[in-house]
């Protein structure tokens, strides 16, 4: 039986939505990661590869994939309608019920 995920967690501040491979979400992606490429570098090696929205577009249907398998998701993390982040859970064991964020 395939892993099912929800497409939003709505909190009081923040909103958890699924990345999905739109052009919308890697342009947001993209900005954030070319923004703040200094500082994430040493937490993300894709940021070394990722030069254009296209190379983020990319990572998001590969991570689609993963997600169509039951071995991994993301979600972004918005204050609102801004974009600030993502955050992964993998490791995804259905018979334990466990993740890895």
């Amino acid at each position: 039986m395939p892993v099912r995920f929800t497409n939003q967690l709505k909190g009081p501040n923040i909103t958890l939505k699924r990345t999905k491979p739109t052009l919308r979400m890697a342009e947001m992606m993209f900005a954030v990661i070319d923004h703040n490429r200094d500082h994430l570098k040493q937490w993300l090696e894709r940021v070394a590869s990722t030069h254009k929205v296209e190379d983020t577009f990319k990572y998001l249907f590969e991570k689609e994939q993963e997600t169509k398998q039951g071995k991994k998701i993301e979600y972004g993390i918005f204050a609102g309608r801004e974009y600030i982040c993502n955050i992964s859970l993998f490791g995804i064991s259905q018979k334990y019920a466990s993740a890895e964020m």
